[in-house]
């Protein structure tokens, strides 16, 4: 929680935010909090790549801030303003465009298996799909949805790794010399 959020009006975030602002509001003052800076929290370290052998030897890691342990009157002092152009949690929206690409939609390296990939895609293509009005799929996976969906990460894979090429090939000019695909004389199949 920010002290932004807790300075200013716990009505203009969404319901489980401003019920939580309100809590803290109403059993404590701003005055009563601090600015403690990111690089003295100590849990920072765990996801700045810190070894538990490191972790050790940091004073900061078991005791805390060297400045928490003084008298708080010497405490790091920051002014609160409440007039920060926070976010406003209540029109903050997702946007998702139709797109025919989920690689761009899609993390492949989260998957365990090339089938659930496959899957996930499909489902996420029926998903964009019906978003674009197009068609609107229910049911099981049937078999063309799966090859549209291998030939969609097959294009994807293309792009990240051939992508000066596959554009050579698409504005119609031969490969570079030094492509390692030219010897193949590769050519376009559906635009791809």
């Amino acid at each position: 929680m920010s002290l932004g959020r807790i300075c200013n009006d716990a009505k203009s975030w969404k319901t489980f935010v401003a019920y939580r602002i309100t809590g803290i509001q109403n059993s404590t003052t701003p005055s009563q909090w601090k600015h403690c800076p990111g690089e003295d929290i100590p849990v920072h370290y765990l996801s700045r790549g810190v070894t538990s052998e490191q972790l050790k030897k940091l004073r900061n890691w078991s005791h805390g801030p060297l400045w928490l342990s003084q008298d708080p009157s010497h405490w790091l002092r920051q002014q609160i303003r409440t007039n920060l152009p926070l976010p406003d949690e209540r029109t903050q929206s997702l946007l998702v465009g139709p797109t025919a690409n989920p690689g761009r939609l899609i993390v492949s390296s989260c998957f365990s298996s090339y089938w659930s990939l496959l899957r996930v895609t499909v489902w996420t293509l029926r998903f964009v799909q019906h978003a674009k009005r197009r068609r609107r799929s229910s049911g099981e996976l049937d078999a063309s949805e799966l090859m549209e969906a291998r030939a969609s990460w097959i294009r994807e894979v293309q792009r990240d790794c051939l992508g000066p090429q596959l554009q050579a090939l698409q504005d119609g000019k031969r490969l570079p010399g030094e492509s390692l695909i030219a010897r193949f004389n590769p050519f376009l199949d559906d635009g791809y």
